[in-house]
């Protein structure tokens, strides 16, 4: 039986980009979470990992893209829901979105995109620039990915997500 396996980039096993937004709205505000829409199709599978049976590298293709698109809005929520516990009286949950961004698209792992505020917004801009606001988003980036973390290894203990 042949195992399969994704080449991932050293051990990483998340992707999380983490950029400030823009916007000609200088009103618009807030935080953003986006992960890649469970439509969106792609090759997880290099040739080396596909082994000889196209036909069955085409079902395990669709598998690892269907694992991953579901980790991936896990992930998306867990880093929402821990932003806003963190950030949320100072900027608001914009809440869960999906794009086929580039940084995320190619991913072979679970992958969000967090915008963390806008820098067009002079509110924002100025959190944005303050050392413990910042502090703070870090922590609730943290604490996202611990409870992402968290739920998957309850999940190998009793079986189920």
């Amino acid at each position: 039986m042949r195992m399969w396996k994704m080449r991932a980039i050293g051990d990483a096993v998340l992707y999380i980009a983490i950029h400030a937004n823009a916007n000609p709205r200088a009103k618009a505000s807030g935080f953003d979470v986006w992960y890649l829409p469970p439509t969106y199709r792609r090759t997880l599978l290099t040739p080396e990992d596909a082994g000889d049976d196209p036909a069955l590298s085409k079902i395990v293709n669709s598998m690892l893209e269907e694992e991953i698109s579901v980790e991936s809005v896990i992930l998306a929520r867990e880093i929402s829901q821990a932003l806003e516990a963190q950030i949320g009286d100072r900027s608001p949950n914009n809440d869960l979105k999906e794009e086929a961004w580039a940084v995320v698209r190619n991913s072979r792992m679970p992958a969000v995109l967090v915008e963390i505020g806008f820098v067009t917004n002079p509110v924002e801009a100025e959190l944005l620039s303050d050392p413990a606001y910042l502090q703070d988003v870090a922590e609730g980036l943290y604490n996202g990915i611990i409870a992402f973390i968290a739920r998957f290894e309850r999940a190998g203990s009793s079986g189920d997500r």
